[in-house]
């Protein structure tokens, strides 16, 4: 039965249903950590990892590059 398409897509729905009922409570100890200025390693990367999961927090990177126009010369 673990095997079967149907129930490993059943299976999948319930976790992503589970997950997202960690959201208000991944806000609320959020919310905490800022009010109060305590962090715990620990907890701030479960936050980043359900939001990430969630897709509220995306990885930003910046980059710079210069460009120059030589068609003029």
């Amino acid at each position: 039965m673990k095997q079967e398409p149907d129930f490993i897509a059943y299976q999948n729905d319930v976790a992503e249903f589970v997950l997202n009922d960690f959201l208000a409570e991944t806000y609320t100890i959020l919310q905490g950590i800022v009010l109060t200025s305590e962090s715990d390693g620990k907890k701030l990367k479960a936050i980043e990892l359900v939001l990430k999961n969630q897709g509220r927090l995306t990885n930003v990177q910046k980059i710079e590059a210069k460009v120059e126009d030589t068609r003029s010369q």
